[in-house]
């Protein structure tokens, strides 16, 4: 009984979210901030999520995966109108894309 309780409760708890921005992605960020199930964190070892928004300079990838390394376990890494090819990164498609 507790145990269901405290998943409610983490369910509904917002998502620490750590954003790498590229190129033409403010806007995305800025439309994204206004939602309160967002936890913005400054640190990557604080998030659960890396969000990777814009385009983003090959010569980069690199430096993006070791920030995705600093993630605690469980993370995600998510592409939202990005075209880096990132491992095991999931895309947010354009149909998801509220603007």
């Amino acid at each position: 009984m507790a145990v269901n309780a405290l998943r409610k409760l983490a369910a509904a708890a917002p998502v620490p979210l750590f954003v790498a921005e590229g190129e033409g992605g403010r806007e995305r960020i800025e439309d994204l901030a206004l939602s309160a199930d967002i936890d913005w964190v400054a640190s990557p070892r604080h998030a659960s999520i890396l969000l990777v928004v814009g385009r983003i300079r090959t010569a980069d990838y690199e430096a993006l995966q070791r920030v995705h390394d600093q993630l605690p376990h469980p993370r995600a890494t998510l592409c939202w109108g990005s075209d880096a090819d990132l491992p095991g990164a999931l895309r947010v498609d354009a149909a998801a894309d509220p603007q």
